[in-house]
């Protein structure tokens, strides 16, 4: 049945986003609040008659529209009639603070009892950090939002369901573990074991160089490729160097050049020089890229799995999850 509802629910909430993107370019004609009390009026009319999965989509076109009290608290209603029982008590906690502060009693009251009616069948999570850890620098996050760790012993409501929580925490493994909630069930997910990162890469975390064979193979290469570049620069040199004497020694203004015997032996020696230094520098050149692709490359190591367990405890059952992380 519930998944019909989802469904039907679906296809309204598709028709009502077109109708709001249609809407808007003639803004100048029709203002934000009047559309919204359109939406809402539409809304009440499908509540009235029991189509609440027509009427929940026109309630929340009309609260994004024109964000009221009153629209607040149909789509609080909305969520508890899916099932989504963390969000409605999210909702009616915020509609009743809303009411409490414009001196509204009629809704700050209808607010307070739907809260009263949800508490005992929400699905809830605590959260446990590992003993004496320090949690000052942790990222935790559920189903990819970033939340706050909460104190010792509080249970967080959710709604009912599969989740996800991941810590990030410097200097460990990344940690992950999925856990399924049930309406007026709770959950215990401890937030480990965190599994320290190998040393190399803790000093990585901290801003040192992590040290690898694949960086080692990458500092021999380019050390290699240093030194050719040292030969092939020398050599360059001492070609240059010499061919001052082929100068003194050979008529360079005709073609081909004129040389004596020390001339010619200078010629073969710069031709020699020239050559090897050629074949250093390019050598060397290939020696240096092959090193650093080699070391960027190395700086990739992806993290070891980690596994996780979630302790599930509810009206009559226990459960376990178990989790790896990769």
């Amino acid at each position: 049945m519930k998944s019909t509802w989802n469904s039907r629910t679906g296809r309204v909430a598709k028709v009502v986003a077109g109708m709001l993107a249609v809407a808007s370019p003639a803004s100048a004609q029709t203002s934000d609040v009047e559309a919204s009390d359109r939406f809402f009026e539409k809304g009440r009319a499908f509540a009235d008659v029991g189509r609440l999965d027509l009427a929940c989509p026109l309630f929340d076109a009309s609260y994004r529209l024109d964000p009221t009290l009153g629209s607040l608290l149909h789509v609080a209603a909305c969520h508890e009639h899916e099932g989504r029982l963390a969000t409605a008590w999210k909702l009616f906690s915020q509609a009743r603070a809303q009411a409490v502060a414009t001196g509204q009693l009629d809704r700050k009251n209808a607010a307070e009892g739907r809260l009263a009616s949800l508490g005992p069948r929400l699905a809830r999570a605590r959260l446990e950090a590992p003993l004496h850890a320090d949690t000052q620098e942790w990222v935790i996050r559920v189903d990819g939002a970033v939340v706050p760790l909460p104190a010792p012993g509080e249970a967080t409501p959710m709604d009912a369901g599969q989740h996800r929580v991941e810590v990030q925490a410097p200097g460990f493994e990344p940690f992950v573990a999925p856990f399924v909630l049930r309406d007026g069930g709770q959950v215990t997910v401890p937030l480990g074991p965190l599994v320290p990162l190998p040393e190399e890469r803790t000093d990585h975390a901290r801003g040192g160089t992590p040290w690898t064979g694949a960086h080692t193979a990458a500092a021999i290469v380019g050390s290699a490729g240093i030194v050719a570049l040292g030969v092939g620069a020398g050599f360059g040199l001492d070609a240059a160097s010499r061919f001052d004497e082929v100068e003194d020694h050979c008529r360079t203004s005709s073609t081909p050049w004129r040389c004596d015997a020390t001339g010619v032996e200078a010629a073969e020696d710069v031709e020699t020089r020239g050559a090897i230094s050629t074949v250093a520098l390019t050598l060397g050149g290939v020696a240096l890229a092959t090193a650093v692709v080699t070391w960027v490359l190395a700086e990739r190591a992806g993290p070891a799995p980690v596994t996780g367990v979630a302790v599930a405890q509810g009206p009559g059952e226990v459960g376990l999850s178990v989790a790896r992380s990769f």
